[in-house]
């Protein structure tokens, strides 16, 4: 919470604004990952048996390597039955009833309202869990953009009608339904927007490899002149 409302007020003095994406479904659970590597930070277990397989947690690499493979097994499940697997995890660990580690909190109700009052911060839809989109019945599908885009109409927080892919996953099928509901769509990419596709655009953020210069403005500049375009 404390980064995104430094960042709102940041950019709030430079007379400009960032979006960030939410998913209102884990504003009072918490994104599913963050459960994840707070249950694996936290643990005192050395390791973790889980669907036939015995993975060692003796330290941070092997945490880390834990948190990879869990993670995307975790992701392509729908998001019941994910939910339902990373309970057990959490409680396979004994981390389930310890308090979250304080670098792994996320938004609240109250963080997301002190982030807008900065003047400096917009939300936008991220779906309402963050599932793979791509293993999603239609109805399913739908359920996930509309639940989360009705959530932030109701919130009287500042919204754009854009939409973030979760870890950037799509196809066809997806973003044929997006494109039914929101004006622009991010998603991972090479740092070239797709100009074949104007609804399609590269996300931008704190990652490793935006923090290359180059590889930032060429983001920056690319998505800047198809947004000015499609203006």
């Amino acid at each position: 919470a404390d980064g995104i409302i430094a960042a709102g007020r940041v950019l709030a003095e430079y007379g400009t604004a960032g979006v960030a994406f939410i998913c209102p479904g884990a504003v009072k659970s918490g994104l599913w990952f963050y459960r994840l590597a707070n249950a694996l930070a936290q643990t005192d277990q050395a390791t973790i048996d889980i669907s036939a397989q015995t993975l060692p947690l003796t330290d941070s690499e092997a945490r880390i390597e834990a948190y990879r493979r869990l993670s995307n097994a975790l992701f392509d499940l729908t998001p019941a039955y994910r939910d339902k697997q990373l309970a057990q995890i959490e409680a396979e660990l004994g981390t389930d009833d310890r308090p979250v580690h304080p670098q792994l909190k996320t938004l609240d109700e109250a963080g997301l309202q002190a982030a807008a009052d900065t003047g400096g911060i917009f939300f936008a839809n991220h779906s309402w869990s963050h599932p793979n989109l791509i293993v999603l019945n239609e109805d399913g599908l739908h359920a996930e953009l509309i639940r989360a885009d009705e959530w932030l109409q109701a919130s009287g927080l500042p919204v754009m009608n854009w939409f973030a892919y979760p870890r950037g996953n799509q196809n066809q099928r997806v973003r044929a339904v997006v494109r039914q509901h929101f004006k622009l769509a991010f998603a991972f990419g090479d740092g070239r927007p797709h100009l074949d596709e104007l609804d399609f655009l590269p996300r931008i953020g704190l990652y490793r490899q935006d923090q290359n210069r180059l590889r930032f403005q060429l983001k920056l500049l690319g998505a800047g002149r198809l947004m000015k375009w499609r203006a």
